[in-house]
């Protein structure tokens, strides 16, 4: 978690996530980006890799975007995670603002 500080400076400092299951939630970027990452990296998480980016202009300040991720744990067990993401302009720097789970395609 070596680049968390540099992670962080793409995300708002709240972001709202959208569950499956209804739920709108807002938390800091912060708590919502660090522990599940600690988690990950507690279950032999080593990294990353944006395989898919579908980017979607709404207007001049908004864009949203589908990730497909493929997840790397030890011994090469690979997953792959996909997620909807809401990106604003503010204050001249682009920065996540919202989240929903999505299924990879």
């Amino acid at each position: 978690l070596a680049n968390m500080e540099a992670i962080l400076e793409h995300f708002a400092e709240e972001i709202i996530t959208h569950s499956a299951d209804g739920e709108i939630r807002r938390d800091s970027s912060r708590s919502w980006l660090v522990k599940p990452m600690q988690g990950w990296v507690e279950q032999g998480w080593l990294n990353s890799e944006l395989t898919s980016l579908d980017v979607q202009p709404i207007n001049q300040t908004t864009v949203s975007f589908f990730a497909m991720w493929r997840d790397y744990y030890g011994k090469e067990v690979t997953e792959l995670s996909c997620g909807w993401y809401l990106v604003d302009l503010i204050k001249s720097e682009w920065k996540i603002t919202e989240y929903a789970d999505r299924p990879c395609r």
